[in-house]
């Protein structure tokens, strides 16, 4: 299969220390309110980062928050000036000043090592939706939920309980910022759950747009399109919002019939780059989590081939397409902000 060969151009860089570790974790990359967020930390703080979109330097704006439950995992998330932290058992919304504006407890996971919740405020700020704990009762376990909290409160105002059970949470705002927000879930290595997460007049919604096990990957600053990966590597898909508001496949890219090298699969998070084209990386099969991994620029509209990405010197085989015609990559302290010269 021929193809041809872009040199990826560095245009910015900036110290990020311990962001090739935070990379891996579910809240180390946010989309919240059409911006990107790189998350770190830093013994017990957290620091946020937002991505600058007009390329002028690589971070706009920077804040370090003292970890609430010091000495344990917890999912983090900028929310509009305060920073929103689900805990093990409790989530917590702080002030810049670290003020404790309010708590919501819940159920403690059994094992914090293996679950995570997320969280999220919803796009018109005025709610925060999360994943946590359920009850255990003699019954057994139902499953995770997800809740619908006032954001100035943290009253609990609905909750939902979903067919996970013990899973590593991440919550994504659509690239757009309007919209349902993009739930992922893995449950160990071979299941995850993929949902689209409402709340408004109508309760708290919970949907799928046609699968259930391929994780969002994705989705577009223009047109609001998602993007999702089989779990297995095989397929990625693109997914368009129709006038009645429903998901449905608009282009598939197999592996098998779209990747230049036999044996190739698509891993980790393939992203638009901009409106016209998608960043896909892709490593040998069955190599979820490579050292390194080859990255290839797709058609946003069909998924095909367009070219090979040549970079000056070895990358994290992870990107993060920004959206405005560049990506990120990790590597060691650092970050690295690319476009493609074409």
């Amino acid at each position: 299969m021929s193809h041809s060969t872009v040199s990826a151009q560095l245009i910015e860089h900036a110290p990020c220390p311990g962001i090739e570790e935070a990379i891996g974790y579910e809240d180390g990359w946010q989309v919240r309110d059409g911006a990107h967020w790189l998350i770190t930390r830093e013994d017990t703080a957290i620091i946020t980062r937002r991505i600058d979109p007009s390329r002028r330097r690589l971070f706009t704006e920077q804040h370090t928050w003292t970890t609430p439950a010091p000495g344990t995992r917890g999912y983090a998330s900028p929310a509009r000036g305060n920073l929103l932290f689900n805990g093990p058992d409790t989530l917590t919304s702080l002030a810049p000043d670290g003020t404790v504006l309010w708590t919501h407890e819940h159920p403690a996971w059994e094992d914090e090592n293996l679950t995570q919740g997320a969280c999220a405020l919803t796009p018109d700020g005025r709610h925060v939706i999360a994943t946590r704990c359920g009850l255990h009762s003699g019954d057994g376990y139902a499953g995770d939920v997800c809740v619908a909290l006032d954001a100035h409160t943290g009253e609990l105002l609905a909750q939902a309980t979903m067919p996970a059970y013990s899973a590593s949470y991440m919550l994504q705002h659509l690239a757009t910022a309007p919209g349902p927000l993009l739930l992922s879930a893995a449950q160990g290595q071979e299941e995850y759950l993929a949902l689209l997460v409402t709340f408004g007049s109508d309760g708290l919604s919970l949907s799928s747009c046609g699968v259930f096990d391929a994780p969002f990957t994705g989705s577009s600053s223009r047109t609001g399109d998602l993007l999702d990966l089989a779990l297995g590597g095989e397929q990625l898909t693109r997914w368009k919002n129709d006038p009645s508001g429903t998901y449905r496949p608009a282009a598939e890219a197999t592996a098998a019939a779209t990747l230049p090298v036999s044996g190739q699969q698509f891993v980790l998070r393939p992203g638009y780059v901009d409106d016209h084209t998608v960043i896909a990386p892709t490593a040998d099969k069955d190599n979820w989590a490579p050292e390194r991994s080859t990255h290839y620029l797709l058609d946003s509209q069909t998924l095909q081939l367009r070219a090979e990405i040549a970079y000056p010197f070895p990358v994290s085989p992870d990107p993060i397409a920004l959206g405005d015609g560049t990506w990120l990559t990790a590597t060691g302290d650092e970050v690295f902000r690319w476009r493609a010269i074409i």
